[in-house]
């Protein structure tokens, strides 16, 4: 919160991304499948991520805009099975059975 929120203040009431750009820049390009993933993960369907997420975003507005932003932009997420990564996200977690 003390290091990234900061990093944003110039994207108020300009575009979404880094440094208040209406395109994606390098940030975002680098960022984007993590950010995708991650706010993905913590939808309650999937469960993958702490359900606390949702509330620490809101303590973060400026993170949680860009975060949003570039996990929705389509150059990120054009080929992202959301329901297809969860679940083998989840298989990876399973304990292994026990012999």
């Amino acid at each position: 919160m003390k290091e990234v929120e900061p990093l944003l203040a110039d994207t108020e009431g300009k575009g979404p991304f880094f440094g208040g750009s209406e395109k994606l820049t390098l940030a975002e390009v680098q960022a984007g499948s993590f950010l995708l993933r991650i706010l993905s993960f913590a939808k309650p369907e999937h469960g993958l991520v702490s359900a606390k997420l949702p509330t620490l975003l809101e303590q973060v507005p400026r993170f949680k805009r860009w975060a949003e932003a570039t996990a929705a932009h389509e150059s990120v997420n054009f080929i992202y099975d959301e329901k297809l990564v969860a679940d083998k996200m989840r298989a990876k977690f399973e304990p292994a059975p026990k012999v």
